[in-house]
């Protein structure tokens, strides 16, 4: 009975160490794989985050043209809107000064129509 029962507890020893490799192997193998998939779960990780900093400078850049822009059209209205005042001023002076050299022709004009009645109301006398 002891080289039976050497001879089990070898068999169970051995397929027990058959077992465990095997346990061993495929844990490794799962391992592996996990290693793989978390891997490429990282690389796209990174890659969308490296996408969505692209697409966030894009969109800061963006922004910072629209504010840019706003703040020329803004000078430019300004500046429109001051030149718009001042030529508006300078017409207002330029029809001032046209209405009173205008009152100052028919002033003379009247003037005039009194001395030419007036030297004919002297012919017509003499």
């Amino acid at each position: 009975m002891d080289r039976r029962t050497t001879r089990l507890q070898e068999e169970l020893m051995q397929s027990r160490e058959e077992g465990q490799n095997k346990l061993d192997g495929r844990r490794k193998d799962i391992i592996r794989e996990m290693s793989l998939d978390h891997a490429q779960h990282v690389s796209k990780l990174k890659r969308d985050k490296e996408e969505a900093c692209n697409a966030t400078k894009t969109i800061q850049e963006e922004l910072e043209q629209q504010h840019q822009l706003r703040i020329i059209q803004s000078e430019v209205w300004e500046s429109s809107k001051k030149e718009m005042e001042e030529k508006m001023l300078q017409m207002k002076e330029e029809m001032a000064r046209l209405e009173k050299d205008l009152l100052q022709t028919q002033t003379n004009l009247e003037e005039q129509k009194r001395e030419t009645q007036t030297t004919l109301d002297r012919e017509e006398i003499s």
